[in-house]
């Protein structure tokens, strides 16, 4: 962009898109993805997801930790190239009517054609609704509330060793 300076002087700015923050319904508009609770959802992996039953009447779409890849929790990462493959692939279903979307990608985003803007790396968490808004409400509900003692992921039976594990941490004396 050119633009002339209070002296007179006629300057070239240029700017690069190095992250974007969103809430997580924005998020999936803005990436061109299915949404958070729904199959390929997951903005990191391409994980399909599964439903939990979290209450009698309630639900949730989740994405179990991967104890097949026990190092990450999780399978295949998404990334800005296999994304762009993926819409490539929806966008071409698109054209033959079948409106499909492929690994939770609907189509092209105009932000992925950003010069240096990765599509996934350079959005970060919806801080809000993953963490103020009851996500980890509901995380320690499932992994502590006796009521899902039969699930795999629930760790009641542990709650001593959580506690003494978190007394444990001692913050650091000096931060600079």
């Amino acid at each position: 962009m050119e633009i002339t300076n209070s002296e007179g002087k006629d300057l070239t700015l240029l700017g690069i898109l190095l992250c974007a923050t969103m809430d997580a319904p924005a998020k999936c508009l803005m990436q061109n993805f299915v949404q958070y609770n729904g199959f390929s959802g997951c903005p990191y992996c391409l994980d399909q997801g599964t439903t939990v039953k979290t209450s009698a009447k309630g639900h949730t779409h989740a994405y179990p930790f991967d104890r097949e890849n026990p190092s990450k929790g999780y399978g295949t990462e998404r990334t800005h190239e296999n994304t762009m493959q993926h819409a490539y692939d929806a966008h071409k279903s698109r054209l033959e009517k079948k409106y499909a979307p492929v690994c939770g990608v609907k189509g092209y985003s105009w932000f992925m054609f950003i010069p240096g803007f990765d599509i996934i790396k350079g959005i970060a968490v919806d801080y809000m609704h993953c963490v103020l808004l009851g996500m980890t409400k509901t995380l320690m509900t499932l992994w502590f509330d006796k009521s899902h003692t039969a699930e795999f992921w629930n760790i009641s039976k542990r709650v001593e060793e959580v506690d003494r594990r978190l007394l444990n941490i001692t913050p650091p004396n000096c931060i600079s």
